[in-house]
């Protein structure tokens, strides 16, 4: 249950950054995977905390390398969805 509540308040305040709809999928695959990683890296006496380390650099990585200048649209018309550079529709 600590971790959950770990991974929650993690997840909250990475959404504060630079996270964005365009890089925000990018963001939580590099929270989880850090989190991962803090847990089975780090020692067992400081586990959450490792996992919460892990999980808020990871959030950021994924957010910063994610940032591809990629958004998403919606065609008001159709309810097509599609992506494109951003700016461009």
């Amino acid at each position: 249950m600590k971790y959950i509540a770990i991974a929650a308040l993690v997840a909250s305040l990475a959404a504060c950054g630079q996270i964005n709809e365009t890089n925000s999928d990018e963001a939580l695959a590099g929270g989880i995977m850090g989190g991962i990683a803090g847990a089975v890296v780090g020692d067992d006496q400081n586990r959450e905390r490792n996992i919460a380390i892990g999980a808020a650099a990871g959030a950021t990585a994924g957010a910063v390398l994610g940032n591809n200048n990629i958004c998403t649209y919606r065609n008001t018309q159709t309810g097509e969805v599609f992506k494109a550079e951003c700016g461009t529709y």
